[in-house]
């Protein structure tokens, strides 16, 4: 009788087992239909979300989990990221001008050719994250944590990098750095052209 019940038990519990990626699964595609329609999913779970080209100005995900999530060409202009989990998600080609990313994960996300004029990234975890060709224009970068992170060819034209951590951040054909923001970043661990311009 013992013997049976034991093997009841193990049945059940592998039957939750296999059932917990399906339930996991449904939820996150519950989140992502409450999402575009509502533009409003704060903290909720959208890791792995699949949301490439949708349109979500003005959405509110802060806290939100997004870790390795499908975020290319979306437009996100003006939304709330703060605190969000972005690390490895791919943002390529994203608009986020304007977007509050104040104390957000984006270590090792994918945000080539992003546009982020004048969006919040202060206190940021960039590291290892790939930004290049993004436009920084106007934005807001201190207390970010860039290293190891590749801007190489982004536009900076006033990004404002004081605290920033920028040891081993590429910065190699970035425009708009002015000559003494050059040194300063290179005297602070960066990669950054010898050139004046």
């Amino acid at each position: 009788m013992d013997c049976i019940k034991r093997l009841l038990s193990v049945a059940v519990l592998v039957t939750l087992i296999w059932s917990l990626p399906a339930a996991y699964a449904a939820s996150v595609v519950e989140n992502e239909r409450r999402l575009r329609e509502t533009k409003k999913c704060p903290n909720c779970d959208l890791q792995g979300a699949s949301l490439a080209y949708a349109h979500l100005v003005d959405a509110d995900l802060s806290g939100a989990i997004l870790q390795s999530a499908d975020l290319r060409n979306t437009n996100l202009s003006g939304a709330n990221l703060y605190g969000a989990n972005l690390g490895n998600a791919k943002v390529n080609n994203a608009n986020l001008t304007r977007v509050d990313l104040r104390r957000a994960n984006l270590a090792g996300a994918d945000l080539s050719a992003a546009n982020l004029r004048a969006a919040d990234v202060r206190d940021v975890d960039l590291r290892g994250a790939n930004l290049r060709g993004a436009d920084l224009t106007h934005t807001d970068l201190r207390g970010a944590d860039l290293r190891a992170a590749d801007l190489r060819d982004a536009e900076m034209t006033r990004a404002d990098l004081r605290t920033a951590q920028v040891i081993y951040a590429d910065m190699r054909g970035a425009k708009g750095i002015i000559p003494e923001h050059k040194a300063d970043l290179r005297n602070r661990g960066a990669k950054v052209d010898e050139s004046p311009f």
